[in-house]
């Protein structure tokens, strides 16, 4: 886990540092002035695993549709279930899993960060008719900035990267109309996303 750690964190500030170039942002406003190894921050790795059968009656075997609270997130994963929403056609499409190849995906401290330049990418994990027995694993590199970092987020409200997220995972444990209410978990009002269909294609 260390070398993948150590190699994601190196791929995710390739990124930022094209994304920043792209933007024109030099000097202190480079992203990666934000994401300084050398400062504390609460970037880490999981490897996730979602069963299909064998589950509490209260879960399902997807993930809930969500933004990354953090800046950069490096996902493998070697089976399909990833679904990513697509805003200029309103709808939901699959991520289809490529050997050798991450997902890349920017999260809401990039957002804020990049003064909305940037846009979160919204998405979830649902089982489909390729992934219809066993098990699905996926490995994730998430960076996210030094703990200090200050950003506003979309109603202007002031926070550190530790207590966004901090703020973000405690808002997943609130109830769906409570979640409605603010667009901290999926970065708009009144969506949750979710998803019944357990054969959907």
């Amino acid at each position: 886990m260390s070398k993948f750690i150590e190699a994601s964190y190196a791929m995710a500030s390739v990124v930022l540092e094209r994304l920043s170039s792209t933007m024109g942002l030099t000097g202190s406003e480079e992203l990666r002035n934000y994401h300084r190894s050398s400062s504390s921050s609460t970037s880490t790795a999981v490897l996730q695993h979602y069963p299909l059968s064998g589950l509490d009656p209260n879960t399902s075997p997807g993930h809930f549709t969500h933004t990354d609270a953090g800046s950069i997130s490096i996902l493998f994963s070697s089976d399909w279930g990833l679904q990513a929403f697509d805003s200029a056609k309103g709808g939901w499409g699959y991520v289809a899993p490529r050997k050798h190849c991450a997902v890349v995906n920017i999260g809401d401290s990039l957002r804020f960060l990049s003064n909305h330049r940037l846009k979160s990418c919204l998405h979830r994990v649902v089982p489909c008719n390729r992934w219809n027995s066993g098990s699905r694993y996926s490995c994730i590199f998430f960076l996210r900035p030094n703990k200090e970092t200050q950003f506003r987020d979309s109603d202007g409200t002031l926070w550190r990267a530790e207590d966004w997220l901090n703020r973000k995972f405690g808002n997943y444990r609130l109830t769906h109309e409570e979640q409605k209410l603010t667009s901290m978990s999926t970065g708009r009002r009144n969506f949750i996303g979710l998803w019944k269909d357990i054969n959907e294609t």
